[in-house]
């Protein structure tokens, strides 16, 4: 993005490295000597050699003493002319004041130093946003005849928004003590079965682990949300070098002067500089390693040798050129024009020169009260552009916090259903467990004594009935037990699966959100969602959200609803299979009775029953734990993902309050240039006044002059 170029008037450059080279007793002066002008300066450069060293130790001393003064800059009417004592005497002032005070300093010691008005993008530019107004002043200085560019205000420290000072150790507080959560070993009463896998007559209590919040986390957490973090602005009074003769192309970034002559750089246009995309990727990187040198501008000496009235033309013309928008540096200009004329008019005493130069001042303060007019109608126009970016703006984070806000709702309600499923599950378990247990006694009771009763007559068709349905009973048992078995393999398989993709989900929807922490801090310090470092943000957290989305509803949901119907299919096929084998019991009694098998094979088949059913017990109790386990870990994502709605309601509240600030200081801008174009209005419909008098006086004198020359001629 950073393009050298050169030009005609652009040819040389510097091959040293330059840096800002000053030592403490420059930047400590005695109080006495710093309030004039002329003692500070020789008092500065006395022991320095050659320009750099003399200009370094002015532009040390400036940038860390003079402090800049926010209420002069909030003034509803807006700051007067610079005047130097003052500026020394209470060490505070705006851009203006900073640069007027390195011209004089400067021009004591014989440095060629200028100051320039421009366009400076603020914090509430945006890349491609329109720009109206001149908003800053910063100055050149001619150095062993090369020309540099720096800007001692933003060398005096950075102007930003911070935390105040509580705020910001309320914030490291929630830093240094994030939420803490801790694994918890519980056991339910509740589940307490008898446990016939070893004995009958001990009880072994369903223990199961689930992921808490830790208390005094949580309560001092509840503590830290009772405060509402504030901010406020800043400026941190420490040199910084960065915009210390910077180098041009990188200054452009977010300065440009009025005149482009003044920018040391290829001829650039208004479209250049409003959509140069260096701007949004801007950081502290790109001045720090920025080559700095000088160049040579024979069109800016060319204006230095220009007297004051041509100075207004040039800086008239240029900026009109540049930006016909700005009409502020053009009243200026054609006030100056119209002053300027004025008192060249009172050096002519032929009346047709004199009259004539009085109607051309006339006619450029007329011209500035028509720019102060248009100044007024392109305040309101900025003005209404940046309140509709700033409704968007808002409207931007709102639309996108609800998109995510409806996700949370929806994803909530699958994991509620989910949780509904394995809880519906659990209690599915318990009355099949309940069931089971209950089936032991009456397993118990089934009578194993059976013996041959002769009696019974046996037919042929009544055996081969009886033994067509033992073999059926027998067949239908297989295969339910060959399906139970497979659907319990099939149920521990995707609880297993389950789990695991649980922890996953979990682990993933808090790295999606947690950024939101983040991006309300940024808000806190004026961040929108045209700032890069949002924008990135909100990048990395619709990414991993498309990721954290993906296969949810494979991987979570629909298992969840799986492990129901399997469950719900795996009981209630033991319970056909149950029935069918307390079939097959009857049927083999009564084939001991009609003496077709031994009676031993009846007390054999009821041990199996016996056996068979303390497996499914068994089984059932040693799921019952992680049915808990998967209970508490889907209570658990629904918690993650209350706290990431609310984190969304918090951004928004934050986000509001940005709003309002923005339109409270649009607001504030536009009062302020109301009232500057007013009082500009009153100062040059005062001197039209001045200069009408001045006018009326002359003809009503050489009126006067010429009846008394009529009469004396007869």
């Amino acid at each position: 993005m950073f393009l050298h170029l050169t030009s005609s008037r652009v040819i040389g450059q510097t091959t040293f490295k330059i840096e800002l080279n000053y030592s403490k007793s420059d930047i400590r002066v005695p109080r006495v000597i710093a309030k004039k002008p002329l003692l500070l300066a020789n008092y500065l450069t006395k022991d320095k050699i050659g320009e750099k060293e003399k200009f370094d130790a002015i532009f040390a001393w400036v940038a860390s003493n003079i402090k800049y003064n926010f209420s002069a800059y909030y003034a509803s009417s807006g700051a007067g002319m610079p005047r130097i004592n003052q500026i020394l005497k209470y060490r505070t002032g705006i851009c203006l004041d900073y640069a007027y005070l390195m011209d004089s300093l400067c021009k004591i010691v014989g440095i060629t130093n200028v100051t320039i008005l421009g366009y400076a993008k603020d914090e509430l530019f945006d890349v491609h946003d329109s720009i109206y107004s001149d908003n800053h002043a910063w100055n050149a200085v001619k150095l062993d005849n090369k020309w540099f560019i720096y800007d001692v205000t933003w060398a005096s420290g950075e102007t930003d928004y911070k935390l105040t000072k509580f705020s910001q150790f309320i914030y490291n507080l929630y830093l240094k003590h994030p939420p803490k959560f801790k694994t918890k070993r519980s056991v339910s009463k509740k589940l307490f079965t008898i446990n016939y896998c070893d004995s009958a007559l001990s009880k072994t209590p369903v223990v199961f682990t689930y992921s808490k919040q830790k208390f005094w986390n949580k309560w001092f957490h509840k503590q830290l949300f009772r405060f509402k973090l504030k901010t406020k602005r800043f400026n941190n009074q420490i040199i910084n070098s960065q915009y210390y003769l910077c180098d041009p192309d990188t200054f452009f970034i977010h300065h440009f002067p009025d005149d482009p002559t003044w920018s040391l750089i290829s001829k650039k246009h208004r479209i250049d500089f409003e959509s140069d995309s260096a701007f949004y990727h801007l950081n502290d990187s790109t001045f720090n390693h920025q080559n700095r040198y000088g160049r040579t501008c024979p069109e800016c000496d060319d204006f230095l040798s220009l007297d004051e009235l041509n100075k207004n033309q040039t800086l008239r013309k240029s900026s009109l050129n540049f930006n016909k928008r700005n009409r502020f540096i053009t009243t200026i200009c054609e006030f100056n024009i119209g002053k300027i004329k004025f008192f060249e008019s009172k050096s002519f005493d032929d009346s047709l020169t004199k009259v004539t130069i009085i109607d051309t001042s006339l006619s450029y303060l007329s011209f500035a009260n028509q720019s102060l007019l248009k100044s007024n109608e392109y305040t309101e126009a900025e003005y209404v552009f940046q309140k509709n970016k700033n409704l968007f703006k808002a409207n931007l984070l709102y639309k996108e916090n609800n998109e995510h806000r409806d996700f949370i709702i929806a994803d909530k309600y699958n994991t509620r259903t989910a949780s509904k499923s394995i809880k519906d599950l659990e209690r599915l378990t318990r009355m099949t467990d309940a069931k089971l247990i209950r089936r032991i006694k009456r397993i118990d009771k089934y009578d194993e004594d059976e013996v041959p009763n002769p009696k019974i007559k046996n037919t042929t068709f009544k055996l081969l009935e009886i033994n067509q349905n033992l073999c059926a009973t027998d067949s239908m048992i297989f295969v339910l037990n060959r399906h139970i078995n497979s659907l319990k393999i099939l149920f521990e398989k995707t609880t297993i699966n389950l789990s695991n993709n649980l922890k996953s989900k979990i682990k993933l929807h808090d790295s999606t959100f947690f950024p939101l922490e983040e991006s309300m801090y940024l808000r806190y310090l004026m961040r929108d969602n045209y700032k890069k470092e949002i924008v990135e943000l909100r990048k990395k957290i619709n990414i991993i959200k498309q990721e954290y989305i993906k296969y949810i509803d494979s991987l979570v949901y629909k298992p969840s609803d799986l492990c129901f119907k399997i469950s719900e299919e795996l009981y209630t096929t033991i319970n056909i299979r149950n029935a069918y084998e307390e079939q097959a019991f009857k049927i083999k009694a009564e084939l001991i009775r009609r003496s077709q098998i031994e009676p031993k094979l009846l007390k054999e088949y009821k041990l199996f029953l016996h056996s068979q059913n303390r497996e499914d017990i068994c089984w059932i109790k040693n799921r019952m734990p992680s049915l808990k386990a998967l209970f508490f870990l889907l209570k658990d994502l629904l918690m993650h993902q209350e706290k990431a709605q609310q984190t969304l309601k918090k951004e928004n509240h934050i986000e509001n309050r940005r709003f309002k600030y923005v339109n409270k200081e649009l607001n504030r801008r536009k009062h302020k240039y109301r009232s500057i174009i007013l009082n500009n209005t009153k100062v040059v419909n005062y001197q039209i006044r001045i200069v009408n008098k001045e006018k009326r006086e002359f003809l009503k004198a050489l009126r006067k002059e010429r009846r008394d020359a009529t009469r004396v001629k007869k």
